[in-house]
């Protein structure tokens, strides 16, 4: 038995894993970010368009054959589908900490060098720092957008 555990062991460490006495890796402590595509960019009032693809539920009625008591009876059916469709959030840049994946701050021109219509940056949901597990895997020119912290918001 003990030199079965020490081949599975020895055949997790060749196939690219480990075996950890510690426990499972730590999951990360923030949400991820959101991926969002730079519409149009409006470098004098300081906005940008954030177009995105939702899916809206749409409920068509559908006549259906179906057998109820033992006899074919047509009925109408409601049938939900769902239509994507695309919605523009329009957002102010002085809202935002804009910051590169090492976490700086990117501050006056640059900001409008790295924010130019068509890049696809990061944006989190609320001020929590973002987890470095995330940071890990960006490419060094990506930008994070990151609301400031409400004045009643403890963070």
């Amino acid at each position: 038995m003990k030199r079965a555990v020490l081949v599975l062991a020895g055949l997790l460490t060749l196939a690219g894993g480990s075996v950890r006495a510690d426990g499972p890796p730590a999951q990360p402590k923030s949400m991820p970010p959101s991926f969002v595509f730079l519409g149009e960019v409006d470098t004098e009032k300081g906005t940008l368009n954030l177009p995105r693809t939702v899916y809206v539920p749409v409920v068509t009625p559908v006549k259906q054959k179906v057998v109820k008591d033992g006899q074919v009876i047509e009925m109408t059916v409601n049938v939900t589908s769902y239509q994507a469709q695309t919605v523009t959030e329009k957002v102010v840049v002085t809202g935002y900490r804009v910051l590169d994946v090492k976490g700086k701050e990117v501050t006056g021109d640059d900001i409008w060098k790295r924010l130019t219509a068509g890049k696809v940056v990061l944006m989190q949901q609320d001020a929590t720092p973002l987890d470095p597990a995330y940071l890990k895997v960006l490419a060094e020119d990506v930008v994070i957008l990151v609301p400031k912290p409400q004045k009643n918001d403890p963070k």
